[in-house]
């Protein structure tokens, strides 16, 4: 992780701390005070836990405790800003009550939006789908390069410092589905690999892209999303495209459904439908025509 931060910040003038030099030291009345500043109804209530339970899917008691830790560390080096994906907003702002509760200035707080990996699923090694920004120039310009259409733009916006007009008419030609997906990721590789590596390595990984890969026949990219139920209503299914960047509202999804864009497993959704039916194995949603999605059964 420094080595990664280290190409943003310069790591040398950067305090460094391990939260084991406060935590590790911690004792039974500590973790009582700190449990006592939450109840148990603020903790199921997060979306996260609350989706889980609603699943059927166990919520350990440790993860409860976790904003806990998170919230005594901002306590621990008296912290005056906190960064964070949108996904941690409960536990930095439990830093700030807990600042609050030891007689400290109370954090600023900023959330920073989620991307998802290239493939349009959460980000995980695990999964092969993040890039990392100490990669090589030629492997972190190929694995740009794998990102699912719609996430062009996303990635262009987080992750770059490519313009807001020139996102902006990337993210209204994949809609209009006018232009080529493939120039955009182009572009959006270059921006990338130039960002952290330098303009002469943007060139070069580009060129070796070029002339190895682009003139091979590759398999288009489709995300993978799995789901718990063969039916899902039309209010979840509309859902699940909105969290896969398919679309950017159930509203907007709609209006496609009525325009007879959207099919299931080549099937064209008509607006009077009302449950969505998959198979049991992996069903190919398309939203336009180079925008999908596989949804797996999770069996």
């Amino acid at each position: 992780y420094l080595a990664q931060i280290g190409k943003i910040i310069d790591v040398e003038k950067t305090e460094v701390h391990h939260n084991s030099e406060w935590i590790g030291k911690f004792t039974a009345p500590q973790w009582v005070e700190l449990a006592g500043l939450f109840t148990l109804q603020q903790m199921i209530e997060r979306e996260n836990f609350s989706l889980r339970i609603k699943e059927g899917s166990p919520v350990g008691l440790h993860e409860a405790l976790y904003p806990l830790l998170q919230g005594y560390d901002s306590v621990a080096i008296k912290a005056d800003v906190e960064i964070g994906g949108t996904d941690q907003l409960f536990n930095l702002l439990a830093g700030r009550k807990i600042q609050k509760h030891f007689k400290q200035p109370e954090q600023d707080i900023v959330t920073c939006q989620l991307i998802a990996g290239t493939d349009g699923r959460k980000m995980s090694t695990s999964w092969g789908n993040t890039v990392l920004i100490t990669e090589d120039p030629n492997e972190k310009y190929g694995l740009m390069m794998r990102v699912a259409d719609q996430l062009i733009p996303i990635y262009m916006e987080v992750a770059t410092d490519i313009p807001m007009e020139r996102v902006e008419e990337v993210r209204i030609a994949l809609e209009e589905e006018s232009g080529h997906p493939m120039d955009f990721k182009k572009e959006l590789a270059y921006a990338i690999v130039e960002l952290y590596d330098g303009k002469e390595a943007a060139q070069k990984a580009q060129k070796n892209f070029e002339s190895t890969i682009q003139n091979k026949e590759l398999p288009e990219t489709i995300p993978s999303l799995e789901v718990n139920s063969q039916e899902l209503e039309i209010g979840e299914f509309l859902s699940i495209l909105v969290k896969s960047n398919l679309i950017k509202s159930k509203s907007e999804g709609r209006r496609l459904i009525g325009e007879g864009a959207v099919a299931v497993a080549d099937k064209i959704l008509d607006d009077k439908e009302d449950k969505i039916n998959l198979s049991d194995d992996t069903t190919t949603i398309r939203v336009g025509k180079r925008r999908f999605l596989n949804l797996v059964l999770n069996k």
